[in-house]
Order: C-alpha cells, then structure tokens, then sequence
C-alpha cells in the first residue's frame, strides 16, 4: 500500500495525536498543525492527499484557514471536524468541495471510512 500524507488540523494536542496514531497505523505520513495559522505556514499544494481540519480553533478558525488553503489549491479533499461549530459555517466549508464533514467524538473506523470515501477509494472493512 502507498503512503498518503495528511495533514492534521486541531488545537487539541491529545485529539490531534489520536488522530495521528490512527492514520499512522494505515500507513499514513501525518503533518501536525496546532491551528489554521500554523496549518498555513506548513501547507504545501500537492503534497497532502486530505487535510482533516477542525472548524474551532484560536488565531485562525477552521472556515478562515480552509478558504486560505482553497485559493492556493481548490483540490485537495477536506474532512472537517468539530463538535461545536456552527451549521452556517459547516455548511459554508462543505460548499468548498471536495470536502465531507465528521462530527465529534467520532471512532477510528468513521474516521478512516470518511477519510477514503472523501477520496473516492471503496472503503473495505477489513482495511479498517
């Protein structure tokens, strides 16, 4: 299996490593962000194959930092992640395609499903 890269968008430094570890255990190269303003300074166009990207965070919030990342590069596939933010602004995000939506607390297998299925791969259940 090919390694995909991700990068990982959350001011919860425990959620954020969780996060990691799943992906990291699929064979995933995983980039840590801490906020949209450091997510920024570390995007890349072209080198993160889905950014999993949490929609409250401080300096620079969810919708702000996915914006800033679609007009350097409207491809890259989006999962958003939040427990708290507003429908409005969810809405708005999932407006930026490619982008899916998961809401908190959510298991390691919704996450990995949401992940491939936002790329457009089968999601195998035995690869979960």
């Amino acid at each position: 299996m090919n390694s995909r890269c991700a990068l990982v968008v959350d001011d919860e430094p425990l959620l954020r490593q969780c996060l990691r570890d799943v992906l990291v255990a699929h064979s995933w190269t995983v980039t840590e962000a801490c906020d949209g303003e450091d997510a920024l300074r570390v995007f890349t166009p072209g080198l993160f194959d889905v950014i999993v990207l949490d929609m409250m965070m401080p300096r620079r919030d969810g919708l702000e930092t996915l914006r800033a990342i679609r007009e350097v590069d409207p491809n890259v596939a989006v999962l958003i992640v939040s427990g708290y933010a507003a429908p409005g602004s969810i809405q708005s995000a999932l407006a930026m395609r490619p982008a899916a939506y998961l809401a908190k607390p959510f298991r390691a297998s919704q996450l990995l499903s949401a992940i491939l299925s936002l790329l457009g791969e089968s999601v195998s259940p035995l690869a979960l």
